[in-house]
């Protein structure tokens, strides 16, 4: 009988067969000295390509932010280095601010603020506290002064309702249309003659119409409601739709959450995405370019747009003014309408510093502002509103801040066509203080 702890001469062979790689110490002492190189894993190469596609993504938008940086430094100091770039043309339509005022102004107005979710009219502009923009909690923005909200029964209020021009994007706070208006309000009443600047970016008369319903219902009864309108009408030409209704159309099919479109949102907040567009923006757009640009935005602003589209988009325009003086004599509040200004009608756009700009889905307007005249003219639009359109005919300066935006001339004379043709004169003096 074999001990227990005893091995055989075959066991011996089956474990040394089992085992071919186990050497002699000495063979092992010197594979610690010399090892072999292990070839990386599939898993490994993989990892490394991963890492090194991502530092060089990291790397190049480091380096776009800060040729994004050097970008804005020479917008307001490029001087002589850069004599065309839009900020020193800007200076002519800002008497008395600097480069750095001008675009400290502009990056209130278009990049430093938000959004916010609104109830009915789907948004509003934030809150925002700035040097030359500051909007209320209450969503509305400031004037000249600081008034009460809520307005006081006292005192001959205003309410205001329009788009960006109206918001006054590219003017400080008591430059705006409505900052012009107080101060033109206040000539003819002896009261207190508060203006509430309501107006928003995209806004057209559909917003305007739920955002006036919004505010009644809530409780704000104004003097007097004020519906400046006619370029975002054009603008917003595809139908029935609000402005983000495919957004939220998107969110409630969970389409906007996909991993698709969480990608591509990334892709565009990235600083390489804004470099290759302000590089395809820019480069080689001298002056002879932007010549050429300009007279072919104005061969696209005299063309005849779909006639039928324009007349629907009227047709929209008087349904909603319709609504709101439903809403106006319901609730006891006097309502006027307001057809603005914009530089595609009756404006000479050889004095448009910005006329080398795509206008985008302004275009149209110019169309539609001729064919509003016509039904303007044969009384489609009613008794209280005011044609204010063509204010700038005849006015060889500039008129604007960008594409579409006021000045701050434009702005006052905007405001004083309000008061010459709207009831606002005769409401202020015979007005009674509501309970």
């Amino acid at each position: 009988m074999r001990p227990k702890n005893s091995i055989s001469a075959a066991d011996k062979n089956d474990v040394s067969a089992d085992k071919p790689f186990v050497g002699t110490l000495a063979d092992a002492i010197a594979e610690m000295k010399d090892p072999q190189p292990i070839a990386p894993s599939r898993y490994t190469t993989i990892a490394r390509g991963i890492l090194g596609a991502f530092l060089f993504v990291v790397a190049v938008n480091v380096l776009a932010w800060m040729a994004l940086e050097v970008r804005d430094l020479l917008k307001v100091h490029g001087g002589a280095l850069v004599p065309a770039n839009p900020w020193a043309i800007r200076t002519q339509v800002y008497p008395g601010m600097t480069p750095d005022d001008i675009y400290q102004l502009h990056m209130e107005s278009w990049e430093l603020r938000n959004y916010e979710y609104q109830p009915m009219s789907e948004f509003r502009e934030g809150p925002f506290r700035g040097r030359f923009v500051n909007v209320t909690d209450a969503g509305y923005r400031k004037g000249r002064r600081d008034d009460p909200w809520p307005p006081s029964p006292a005192d001959f209020s205003i309410f205001v309702f329009g788009g960006s021009t109206t918001f006054g994007y590219g003017l400080p706070d008591d430059q705006t249309v409505p900052a012009a208006l107080s101060d033109a309000a206040s000539r003819v009443t002896d009261a207190s003659a508060p203006v509430y600047n309501f107006g928003r970016a995209y806004f057209f008369s559909t917003h305007e119409l739920l955002e006036f319903q919004r505010l009644l219902m809530a409780g704000y009864r104004p003097s007097l409601a004020l519906f400046v309108d006619g370029i975002n009408e054009f603008a917003f030409d595809g139908g029935g739709d609000l402005l983000w209704s495919q957004r939220i159309r998107q969110a409630l099919g969970r389409a906007y959450v996909s991993p698709a479109n969480s990608l591509r949102n990334l892709a565009a907040a990235l600083p390489i995405n804004e470099l290759a567009s302000f590089v395809f923006r820019y480069l080689n757009i001298d002056g002879t370019e932007r010549e050429r640009d300009a007279q072919a935005n104005v061969a696209r602003i005299l063309g005849e747009a779909n006639i039928e589209k324009v007349n629907a988009v009227l047709d929209r325009y008087l349904r909603n003014k319709a609504l709101i003086e439903t809403l106006g004599r319901h609730y006891d509040v006097p309502v006027a309408f307001v057809w603005q200004p914009v530089p595609t009608y009756k404006y000479d756009l050889n004095h448009h510093l910005f006329a080398y700009r795509d206008m985008r889905n302004h275009l149209s307007s110019g169309a539609g502002y001729r064919r509003a005249a016509e039904r303007f003219a044969r009384g489609d639009f009613g008794a209280n509103f005011a044609w204010c359109a063509d204010i700038q005919e005849g006015v060889a300066k500039p008129l604007y801040v960008d594409a579409v935006h006021y000045s701050a001339e434009l702005a006052a004379m905007l405001a004083d066509c309000i008061v010459a043709k709207t009831p606002l004169k005769d409401l202020a003096a015979h007005r009674s203080p509501k309970g």
